[in-house]
């Protein structure tokens, strides 16, 4: 803890040597008094944080709260109102609950595939069970959360989106079996079979894949955002308003 390099190691007001009565006003001492208070709340605000921030982030989790019941629910397991108020606990409640919804996005356009082509439970399954690790992993309760958390959230997000495009393609495309060619269909497979395994897909082979899927398949249904399609038109050398379109216009 950090103490006033100029005074003794004690973090407190100074008080009289001799009485001990704490020393809050005096005109000898005014400016020592003052430099202890101001070192006092210094300290107090580095530990619990500013008050301002501490009620953006509150206002913050509150309205999250009031969306739907499901991320009620789960701002309920990793944060109460009765705990203390500390501005990084806040700050990792706020980081939570953005990779939570994300991860719900993800789990919502799985099943409604699912439903849609009437597919059968097991058909996603490995995919799901990722899912539920991501669930499980970002419901721990935090202080903070540190670099390596939000490096891994990253990363196992990007994971979550390849692998659910891929498999909702993968899906849709079992009708225009004929029309897609079979080498890409393999590499379709294998590709979720990679993911399946933990290994990662370079970001040049995944754009190609979602750039050909694109040409067959509404993009629509595979639950790419808009920010998401203006990175991959980038990355295959593109502009800004220009996508793909499959061979029957949709």
């Amino acid at each position: 803890m950090e103490t006033d390099p100029t005074e003794d190691s004690e973090i407190g007001i100074k008080r009289c040597p001799m009485c001990k009565t704490m020393i809050i006003k005096t005109s000898r001492y005014g400016n020592i008094a003052k430099k202890a208070l101001q070192h006092v709340h210094n300290i107090k605000i580095k530990i619990v944080g500013a008050s301002g921030r501490i009620a953006d982030l509150k206002k913050k989790i509150e309205e999250k709260r009031r969306i739907s019941d499901e991320l009620r629910s789960f701002i309920g397991r990793i944060y109460s109102d009765d705990e203390i108020e500390a501005e990084n606990k806040l700050r990792a409640v706020v980081s939570q609950i953005s990779i939570y919804e994300n991860i719900a996005s993800r789990c919502r356009q799985l099943d409604n595939t699912r439903r849609q082509l009437r597919l059968d439970e097991d058909y996603l399954k490995t995919v799901l069970v990722f899912v539920n690790q991501m669930k499980d992993w970002v419901s721990i309760k935090r202080i903070l959360f540190s670099e390596q958390e939000a490096h891994d959230a990253t990363v196992g997000l990007k994971k979550l989106k390849n692998w659910v495009v891929l498999s909702i393609g993968r899906a849709r495309a079992s009708d225009k079996i004929d029309e897609i060619p079979a080498r890409f269909m393999g590499r379709l497979a294998s590709a979720i079979r990679e993911l399946e395994s933990d290994q990662t897909i370079p970001d040049d082979d995944m754009t190609v894949m979602i750039e050909t899927i694109e040409q067959y398949i509404p993009r629509s249904t595979l639950g790419i955002t808009d920010q998401e399609r203006l990175s991959i038109v980038a990355a295959i050398g593109g502009r800004k308003g220009q996508w793909y379109q499959c061979r029957n216009g949709e």
